[in-house]
Formats: structure tokens, sequence, C-alpha cells
């Protein structure tokens, strides 16, 4: 007689057949004040393994990477392009985080690891976020990210210009190409005052256009 196997048996079974060994953890700590607020790399450490069998998913130990002592403000970081390039081999197709900014400092570059996992089949998941590039939800949460990444680059630029107008109405230097004849030193041009240095030529040709005695 076949065994029956009940619906919550037959989820968990699911569950740990398509996470099974392949679950990665990325852990990183860039300062000792990170450590003492809570996310040293034990404390990360025991809370994404607590989270992972709550949720029923085998961590691989052999797909445990840490980052000690690492800015997150660069993804040139050993341990995490390892760990990429172990889920662009295909050997994890799940990366499990403490949070966001333990995997990335900034939107731009959070979108850019999502695409290129997104690529590889892993998906990611970010506990304190309750993120999850596998879920609707965690799809609709991209959505917002990008849309939150465009925003930004649009406000920026839109500062930047701002700042250049208001730079160039009180004869302000905004990086253009600096004028024939001027040196621009500490906010202030100044006419070039030595005939050799711009040639006898020239200088017979600046003092012409601009009235030079």
């Amino acid at each position: 007689m076949a065994r029956k196997y009940t619906k919550r048996q037959a989820t968990s079974q699911l569950a740990l057949g398509t996470k099974a060994d392949v679950t990665a953890l990325y852990i990183r700590v860039s300062t000792e004040k990170q450590a003492d607020e809570g996310f040293s790399l034990d404390a990360q450490g025991k809370r994404l393994r607590a989270f992972c069998v709550a949720q029923q998913w085998r961590v691989n130990d052999k797909h445990v990477y840490i980052d000690a002592g690492v800015s997150g403000k660069s993804t040139d970081r050993a341990q995490f392009q390892m760990m990429l390039q172990a889920a662009n081999n295909r050997e994890v197709t799940l990366i499990v985080a403490v949070k966001l900014d333990r995997v990335a400092r900034n939107v731009k570059d959070f979108l850019g690891i999502v695409d290129r996992l997104k690529e590889v089949g892993c998906d990611l998941v970010l506990i304190e976020e309750s993120f999850d590039t596998s879920t609707p939800h965690g799809k609709f949460a991209l959505t917002m990210f990008a849309a939150m990444a465009e925003l930004e680059a649009s406000t920026i630029a839109g500062r930047m210009r701002s700042g250049k107008t208001e730079k160039a109405s009180k004869g302000g230097y905004n990086g253009t190409r600096i004028p024939l004849g001027y040196v621009y030193s500490d906010d202030t041009f100044t006419i070039i005052s030595r005939p050799q240095r711009v040639g006898q030529q020239g200088w017979e040709w600046i003092k012409q256009s601009q009235g030079a005695a």
C-alpha cells in the first residue's frame, strides 16, 4: 500500500527539495561599531541559520561567505565575488543575508546584483526587509526599488543643474573651458601677465582682443 502524505508533509518535502544543499549565507561586517550593534559575524551567522531552519532550508556549509572588516560601498569584496561566481556556476540557487546593507550600500548596486542573480536562476532573501525575489511581494518590492533609484538619479541631476545655474548667476565657474589668456585658481580668473606662457604671437593677440595695455 502506497504511503500517503499529508498536505503539510508534502509542502515540507517540496521546500527541502527545492532549497536543499543550495542555500548560501552571506555575512559582512565592516567596523567594530557594527559588531557592538548586534551585527557581529557570529550574531549574523546564528540569525541566518535560525531563519533557514524555520524555513526548512538546509544550509550548505561550503557556501557560507564571510567578508570581515570590508566596506559595503563597493561590490569588489573577495567572498562576495566568490559567492556570485558560485551562483553563476549554478552551485547555489538561494542566497540569504540579514539585511540589504550587508549586500549593497546603494539601490543602484543592489538592483545590479539582483539582476545578475536572476540571470543565473538564483534568488535573494533579506531577513529584516522580509524580501524574497522568488515571491510576488519580492518582485513588487524590486519595482519599487527601481523607481526609487530612478527618482534618486533624477533628483541628483536636478540638484546639480540648479547648483550650476545658481553659481553661474553669481559669476562662478562651472568647469567649462578656461578662456584663452586666463588662469583659474581659488575661484578667481586672473589674466596671464607673462608673454612667454602663451608665446609672443599669442600674447599680442590677447592684448588686442582684450584691450590690454
